[in-house]
């Protein structure tokens, strides 16, 4: 399994944005916050799916309220480390 780029990762929620909600995303910047997308907690698991075809590793995204994320910024650079370290740690490291 190799890493996510954090740029392959921000296209891939970006498309879930589109898809999940009538949100335009092509107004989203760094610092969009993320309430304003609407999500509803079905969308989240519809995330959850998306990252896990694309990574192999499932990331507990209701770890997103304790990591106190509130932008799309911190959303990208949140699911990054988390599926990156997942990656990392299932390949022993390497």
């Amino acid at each position: 399994m190799n890493t996510l780029t954090t740029d392959v990762i921000e296209s891939l929620i970006k498309e879930q944005v589109d898809e999940l909600t009538d949100f335009d995303v092509t107004t989203i910047t760094q610092e969009t916050p993320v309430s304003e997308f609407g999500f509803v907690s079905l969308d989240f698991i519809s995330i959850q799916v998306a990252l896990k075809r694309a990574s192999g590793v499932t990331v507990d995204l209701s770890q997103l309220a304790e990591a106190n994320v509130t932008t799309f910024g911190e959303l990208i650079a949140f699911l990054s480390q988390a599926i990156n370290q997942k990656i990392l740690n299932n390949n022993g490291g390497y």
